[in-house]
């Protein structure tokens, strides 16, 4: 049975340097690579005769430590996979949920105001501003809450711009960037008094 025992090392041996060329043991997504998910299946597969003909203990005390923690690893490295799976089957929850990108934005006025001191270069004397409650909506190819914004701002310092209409997008409930002109994420929203934004200072 030696011979045997020393043809199923090598294979391990095989095995693991097969995962140690393949690259990183997870991928962009944090899940086990498909390398790891291969090995872990390998590796029971390579000593189960020899566990079977001569029992545990006289079977895994003629592998080396090291591959015997390889074994354990990978086996460990399976069930993690599966588990990743099993979560990757399943809707975009974090993302989803009250704590993730699409996390409804509570103080969406308040990040609003203060973005707009960046987005103007005189946010003072603001006139007809009005806001729509942030909404999800498709933004491009993602989706993403949008508010939308109309305010009439200072062109000089003794003219007016004329109303203009801005989209405020959030990203994990705070405000992210404006977009311009946003016809058809502003398009038949329900603005409501904005007087906040008419009272910013210089």
């Amino acid at each position: 049975m030696a011979p045997a025992m020393g043809l199923q090392a090598g294979m391990l041996a095989d095995v693991q340097v097969s995962v140690s060329a393949r690259g990183p043991s997870r991928d962009a997504t944090g899940r086990p690579s498909p390398a790891i998910l291969k090995s872990a299946i390998l590796a029971p597969a390579i000593l189960a005769p020899a566990i079977i003909s001569r029992g545990p203990k006289a079977a895994f005390g003629r592998v080396p430590g090291l591959m015997l923690g390889l074994v354990f690893g990978l086996a460990l490295g399976l069930m993690l996979g599966l588990a990743g799976c099993s979560h990757g089957n399943e809707p975009d929850a974090a993302s989803a949920g009250d704590d993730g990108i699409h996390a409804v934005p509570a103080h969406y006025k308040a990040d609003i105001v203060a973005a707009m001191h960046a987005y103007l270069n005189d946010p003072t004397g603001i006139r007809d501003a009005a806001v729509s409650e942030p909404v999800l909506k498709k933004v491009g190819q993602i989706t993403r809450y949008v508010a939308c914004v109309k305010f009439n701002p200072k062109k000089n310092a003794t003219e007016y711009a004329g109303v203009k209409e801005v989209a405020a997008i959030f990203l994990a409930g705070r405000f992210d960037q404006f977009i311009d002109a946003p016809r058809d994420l502003c398009s038949g929203v329900a603005y409501a008094p904005f007087p906040e934004l008419q009272k910013l200072p210089p």
